[in-house]
């Protein structure tokens, strides 16, 4: 049986802190959320782009902590307002050598944007082999979440304690930079979605319009932890 020893506040707060600094990699954080995921094919046969929800406002993470730290995440509206304009890349699992699109001061082969739900990613359809073989991983129901990697500013975040629990929200304009966009294989959140569309779709400059409230149960993943 597992005996939890009472920790102070100060000593929770210090046990996250020490947690992100453990995990980023030169301060880069990367966050994974599960979600709905469709296919539409194209009227020519050529294969749809991509667009999802690479995060999701106001939504739960779920436990990044143990069980003597439990620590979750909620981001904040806005979070990303200083850095759409950055030079964003879309990526396979945050993988440099499978780039899917990118968007540079707005503009390129993925739209980046941020509306009421979340961080909305739009990329353009690729014959890469790579990329059209996500598309059938999609269809599959072999890839089903969205990520993103970031960096925050020194006063980007603020944790609190309730009830020994850590909430650590991001905050509004708390983004110093935006990495990059990318349908992934795990989640860490409980909200958001990746879809494959028609190549027609692309050429409109409409915002990603998915239901964020869709999840996917972490099966696989709880598999694999029990297992290590």
């Amino acid at each position: 049986m597992n005996i939890i020893v009472p920790t102070s506040d100060a000593d929770l707060i210090a046990k996250v802190r020490a947690h992100l600094r453990s995990s980023a990699t030169d301060g880069v954080e990367r966050r994974f959320t599960p979600g709905m995921v469709e296919r539409r094919a194209a009227a020519d046969g050529k294969p749809g782009g991509f667009r999802g929800y690479a995060a999701v406002f106001n939504s739960k993470s779920e436990n990044f902590g143990s069980d003597d730290y439990p620590y979750f995440e909620v981001i904040d509206a806005g979070f990303f307002d200083n850095v759409l304009n950055d030079d964003i890349r879309c990526l396979f699992n945050h993988d440099q050598n499978l780039i899917l699109g990118r968007s540079k001061a707005g503009k390129g082969t993925c739209r980046v944007s941020q509306d009421a739900t979340g961080l909305g990613y739009d990329c353009e359809a690729s014959e890469i082999s790579y990329a059209r073989d996500l598309g059938i991983s999609i269809d599959r129901g072999d890839v089903t979440q969205s990520s993103f990697a970031f960096r925050i500013t020194d006063d980007g975040d603020r944790l609190v304690v309730e009830n020994g629990i850590v909430t650590r929200t991001l905050k509004k304009g708390g983004c110093a930079r935006l990495y990059d966009v990318s349908p992934v294989t795990y989640p860490a959140y409980a909200a958001t979605e990746v879809a494959l569309r028609e190549l027609r779709g692309l050429r409109k400059p409409t915002q990603p319009t998915f239901n964020p409230n869709a999840t996917v149960i972490r099966a696989r993943e709880l598999d694999l932890a029990s297992a290590e």
